[in-house]
């Protein structure tokens, strides 16, 4: 079963761009366009009870992820 590893970056404008103009990561292979789309019921029951449902597509593959994170705090 495939399993999936996330790092998350916030970085300013600026900060993206000294990266990317840096030598750190080189030059990537290919640039690849991805869109995520998340899913709530209009109840927002489902982050209520700690889940996140997304469809990441990349050209013609979608990914389907459910993830949990447990309930949400009041």
């Amino acid at each position: 079963m495939p399993s999936e590893i996330e790092i998350k970056l916030d970085l300013s404008s600026e900060a993206l761009e000294s990266l990317l103009g840096s030598d750190l990561l080189g030059q990537p292979d290919e640039a690849l366009q991805q869109s995520s789309t998340y899913f709530e019921t209009d109840d927002r029951r489902l982050s209520e009870k700690g889940f996140s449902l997304r469809v990441r597509s990349t050209g013609a593959s979608h990914v389907q992820t459910v993830k949990a994170s447990g309930p949400a705090k009041s």
